[in-house]
């Protein structure tokens, strides 16, 4: 298991696809003045699953930040 911060910015149908393929977890949003989307969310799963979904939504990522394991 992984925890992933990453920031998304698009058009709303492409971010919700995003979110919905990713299975992640919106820390929160922002509408931009050109009418897109700026979504900051955390990514919670396995690292292969993350890797799939990052080349399945290359255009909607712009940061991503890997955060430390939490010790159980």
């Amino acid at each position: 298991m992984v925890k992933i911060r990453h920031l998304a910015r698009g058009k709303l149908g492409g971010v919700m696809e995003h979110l919905r393929y990713s299975q992640s977890i919106v820390l929160s949003w922002k509408e931009l003045p050109d009418g897109r989307l700026e979504v900051e969310c955390l990514y919670t799963k396995t690292k292969q699953f993350w890797e799939m979904a990052k080349r399945r939504a290359k255009t909607f990522l712009v940061q991503i930040e890997e955060l430390p394991r939490m010790p159980l």
